[in-house]
């Protein structure tokens, strides 16, 4: 009598092979922020997949603004020289930026959005949010693997 190992090691692999086809990507945005409109704010910020697939994690740091300032940001569409005015995400999800007194700024924000994986994608940072016009830095995303 054969023994049945040759189905039951076939059956394993394609467990296997199937699991893989389910695992997140492994991959970021990032972007370095310059200063635009005569600011002084520079900045760095990364953007990855968060524990579920819907989900989407991006962390900002700022420095060189004046301290004890309220800011706006966002990621949208586009790039800094031509950018759309849809936002990745709702745009309640992105916390106003509270400059400390060092002017200085590092936060988190978490959209119920997937993670794209192409696009063209630029973060801005604006004087308010009723001053969207006036963009005090900005950078392009760009994939990193």
């Amino acid at each position: 009598m054969t023994s049945p190992t040759f189905p039951v090691r076939s059956m394993g692999m394609m467990i296997l092979l199937l699991a893989g086809q389910f695992t997140a990507p492994h991959f970021a945005w990032l972007s370095d922020l310059s200063s635009r409109n005569g600011s002084h704010v520079k900045g760095s910020l990364e953007m990855y997949g968060g524990a579920s697939k819907d989900s989407t994690i991006i962390e900002l740091e700022l420095k060189g603004d004046r301290p004890r300032s309220l800011r706006a940001w966002s990621v949208g569409r586009g790039t800094c020289s031509a950018p759309s005015q849809e936002t990745l995400g709702k745009r309640v999800s992105y916390p106003a930026l509270r400059i400390a007194s060092n002017g200085t700024v590092k936060i988190e924000a978490r959209l119920a959005v997937v993670l794209p994986d192409s696009g063209d994608f630029f973060v801005g940072v604006y004087e308010s949010a009723a001053a969207k016009s006036r963009l005090l830095a900005c950078g392009n995303l760009y994939l990193e693997d």
